[in-house]
């Protein structure tokens, strides 16, 4: 409902990085829509948490091609099959990524909304950049 019209669709591909999606058709030309934030950009998402896990510092989360190299990991109920996550690493991050630890530890306790910034780096994760609890 975006322009194209009816016909018959011969190829269709979402790019990886950009999001662009490309339908090619059948005599009616091709056409392309962005269905998502492209693969780097910096964004925000609101949601209750509906899984927290902490693991091995190293052994990182998702799909061979699709992982990220993190120790907590969340999914929200706004964004399903979708995970974010940060590193628990003893580096100059470790304090701050311990208090969004325990912030996103009681909202889960406490089953309150959170919204969480996030880097994307994959077409189905994210690293959080900062985690705030919603009134």
């Amino acid at each position: 409902m975006n322009g194209m019209p009816e016909a018959d669709v011969s190829d269709l591909e979402v790019h990886p990085t950009t999001g662009v999606m490309r339908a090619a058709t059948y005599g009616r030309s091709i056409f392309e829509v962005n269905t998502d934030f492209p693969i780097g950009t910096l964004a925000a998402v609101e949601g209750k948490i509906t899984m927290l896990r902490v693991h091995d510092v190293g052994t990182a989360y998702g799909r061979a091609n699709d992982r990220i190299d993190v120790e907590v990991v969340i999914w929200l109920d706004s964004l399903p099959g979708r995970a974010f996550g940060f590193q628990l690493r003893n580096d100059a991050n470790r304090a701050s990524h311990r208090g969004m630890l325990d912030l996103l530890r009681k909202a889960l306790s406490r089953e309150v909304r959170v919204r969480i910034d996030y880097l994307r780096t994959g077409l189905r994760n994210g690293l959080i950049a900062r985690a705030a609890e919603l009134q």
